[in-house]
């Protein structure tokens, strides 16, 4: 769109008194200073254009309630902006901005702030005059510090700061007591205030890919947290006031350096499906009493040190995956065959030499994964488990597969690569279902001529010793 054709809108606009205009993804490449004159106009939208600049005379849309310019060049903010005493909207996100001007603070009735996606690195001390505020998006900028004046911002109900550079939040962060979503992932924080606890208001605080290493005390006092996200950070423990977050429905803790989880840990009893995923840590014994979380579905303890399982996870009744792979575990407790529910038993790396017999109760398994382990052969327990559609013992020491393999009927995938094979039974035939077969690296010479009845069988044999 021409500088012309822009007056053109202008004059429109004038004309009928229009109270809301949009230029939205005309490519205007500057904004003629007769916008001004629009006195009435409540709503201006300007996104998706390539304004490097404003004029001042933006600061003469007294009637102004909603600004969007997102999606430009824009690299500062005229002075005027401040003008604007009734603009309760201001999107600024997907810009070039690296400060804002001290006026911003005189925005006293603006309700949401959007200046995501641009170049900040510190904020005006004014922002904490912005007492309306309730969305505040920080985003994606660069920023390594927050002004103590942010306490300020007491009605603010989403904070969002992901992707920046902080390293510290100030005391003053604990005065903003009525926000319910907090956003402080991928940032350089090393800790969290003891102020922390006084956001007795927060349901959500997001702290992924961060660098702490403990957690205050003060975490507990979080009453109606419902989520606490800790991915990929340092911790090596958690205090034991973790035990107080009873609304706590969603704790991640995957990719930290725990060693041990606090007993308090099981007054948690609101946590719910997919919540307890602690893979890669350093835990080497489960809480004594896990039994307590009678409706786990799902446990992800992989990549943890430990090395045996305790007997009363065979009371986790509820328990639809358990995920242990990348361990030390070497044996299996005879309980774990009361674990009924179970769909998915996954133990791949760790050091088993053998499997209980007790696993054939596990009458509702689908998927077994037991690969990079030490074992011998396949209990025969296992060909009674008619549900199973995955079977997979890659890199273990068979020597050889029991007929009784011909009994899993809804078998789809077999993976028996990198054993000490040397035959096949022919009752492999009968795998009717079968569509993936792995049986690389073994020394098998000759194949089950049975084999040829599995029309629709994707079939893998690189390095053997097969003669045709």
């Amino acid at each position: 769109m021409t500088n012309g054709d822009v007056l053109e809108k202008i004059e429109q606009a004038k004309n009928e008194n229009m109270e809301y205009l949009s230029l939205n993804g005309c490519d205007i490449t500057s904004l003629p200073p007769e916008i001004g004159q629009l006195k009435r106009l409540k709503e201006l939208s300007l996104a998706g254009n390539s304004l490097s600049e404003l004029p001042a005379e933006i600061g003469q849309l007294s009637s102004l309630l909603e600004l969007d310019l997102s999606e430009n060049i824009l690299k500062v903010l005229p002075t005027e902006i401040g003008q604007l005493s009734n603009l309760a909207v201001l999107f600024l996100r997907d810009n070039r901005l690296t400060k804002l001007p001290a006026e911003i603070g005189l925005l006293t009735n603006l309700w949401e702030f959007d200046l995501s996606k641009n170049n900040l690195i510190d904020l005006p001390a004014e922002i904490g005059h912005l007492t309306e505020l309730r969305d505040l998006w920080l985003s994606d900028n660069v920023l390594t510090t927050l002004p103590k004046e942010i306490g300020c911002l007491s009605n603010l109900l989403q904070l969002d700061l992901d992707r920046n550079k902080l390293v510290e939040l100030p005391a003053e962060f604990g005065q903003l007591i009525n926000q319910k979503e907090v956003f402080l992932s991928n940032n350089c924080l090393t800790q969290l205030p003891s102020a922390i606890g006084e956001l007795n208001k927060v349901k959500e605080l997001r702290l992924s890919n961060n660098s702490l290493t403990n957690l205050p005390a003060e975490i507990g006092q979080l009453g109606n947290l419902e989520l606490l996200d800790l991915t990929r950070n340092k911790l090596i423990e958690l205090p034991v006031e973790i035990g107080q977050l009873t609304n706590l429905k969603e704790l991640k803790l995957d990719e930290n350096s725990l060693t041990e989880l606090p007993e308090t840990i099981r007054q948690l009893k609101n946590l719910k499906l997919s919540t307890l995923k602690i893979w890669d840590n350093r835990l080497s014994k489960f809480p004594e009493d896990i039994s307590q979380f009678s409706e786990f579905e799902i446990l992800d303890f992989s990549r943890n040190n430990f090395t045996d399982l305790p007997s009363n996870i065979g009371q986790l009744s509820n328990l639809k995956e358990l995920i242990l792979s990348n361990n030390n575990i070497s044996k299996l407790p005879i309980e774990i065959g009361h674990l009924s529910a179970l769909d998915k038993l996954i133990l791949d790396d760790n050091n088993l030499t053998e499997l209980p017999i007790e696993i054939n109760r596990l009458s509702s398994l689908s998927i077994i994964s037991v690969s990079g382990n030490k074992l011998k052969e396949i209990p025969l327990g296992i060909f009674q488990l008619e549900n199973l559609c995955i079977l997979n013992f890659e890199q273990n020491n068979l020597t050889e597969l029991p007929k009784e393999i011909g009994q899993l009927s809804k078998l789809l995938a077999l993976r028996l690569s990198k054993n000490n094979l040397t035959k096949l039974p022919a009752e492999i035939g009968q795998l009717s279902q079968l569509r993936v077969l792995f049986l690389e690296d073994n020394n098998l010479t000759e194949l089950p001529k049975e084999i040829d009845q599995l029309n629709k069988l994707r079939l893998y044999v690189k390095g053997n010793n097969l003669t045709e």
